[in-house]
């Protein structure tokens, strides 16, 4: 697997988790539709930076999201909506552990148990997830919701 130091994410991008180094240091893992990336960031960081890198910012999103939706806690980010990137946090974005799904990837929830998950993707790919079917769902959910949202405020203007 190819290791990094910047990362942008991108249409191909699936998830961004958290993965440890060999020293401890806590790094991202990437998953895309044909391949997958170490980099020398944390996932909050990777997605700070692509917000940035597309003339957003991480907090202004959140706090925009809050604003449309009424959500408080597990919000959405909508990196680029002209490039539909839509994603969705699987705990809280505080812990720096926080794993972060594509809307736009995932084909499928399985349930493993009750408290855990197989989340397929488009192009055949899983992750299994500590989570249930029901709250990744939900926040599968709320995704859609909010990207529904904005979408009409585009379509209405123009």
């Amino acid at each position: 697997m190819e290791s990094k130091k910047e990362y942008v994410i991108s249409p191909d991008t699936m998830v961004i988790g958290p993965i440890y180094n060999e020293n401890g240091y806590l790094h991202s893992i990437v998953m895309e539709v044909h391949t997958n990336y170490k980099i020398t960031k944390k996932p909050y960081k990777v997605m700070k930076d692509s917000c940035h890198y597309y003339g957003s910012n991480y907090n202004g999103i959140r706090e925009a999201t809050t604003q449309i939706t009424g959500f408080k806690s597990k919000v959405p980010i909508c990196i680029s909506h002209y490039l539909n990137l839509f994603f969705f946090p699987l705990e809280s974005p505080k812990n720096e552990t926080c794993t972060w799904v594509s809307l736009a990837h995932i084909e499928k929830v399985i349930p493993v148990s009750p408290h855990v998950s197989t989340i397929k993707f488009t192009n055949g790919s899983e992750m299994q997830v500590p989570y249930s079917r029901g709250t990744i769902e939900r926040n599968l959910g709320r995704t859609a919701y909010y990207r529904m949202l904005l979408m009409r405020r585009f379509e209405s203007i123009g």
